[in-house]
């Protein structure tokens, strides 16, 4: 099975009422290996920065980052200050 997302992009996690965690976006640490079961979609390991611990979570429980988060964070990328003359 391929993986959907890549190691670094920023994803968010589907809430659900079996599991607490943090909202917001997180980010891809790393892509698992196949699980034993056939059926099963690939698995990542994930952070939220509102956490201090990783999460391993299956593909269908992730969705990409809104449109929004990504512009902003484009956005901050490319902002510059202004320099500061003395």
């Amino acid at each position: 099975m391929e993986h959907k997302y890549a190691v670094g992009q920023i994803v968010e996690l589907t809430p659900s009422s079996l599991r607490a965690a943090a909202s917001g976006e997180y980010e891809i640490r790393q892509t698992m290996p196949a699980p034993d079961i056939k059926s099963a979609s690939p698995r990542y390991r994930i952070r939220s920065i509102a956490e201090k611990h990783d999460r391993i979570v299956a593909e269908s429980e992730l969705a990409p980052a809104s449109d929004a988060s990504a512009e902003m964070q484009a956005a901050a990328e490319q902002m510059q200050l202004p320099e500061i003359e003395t």
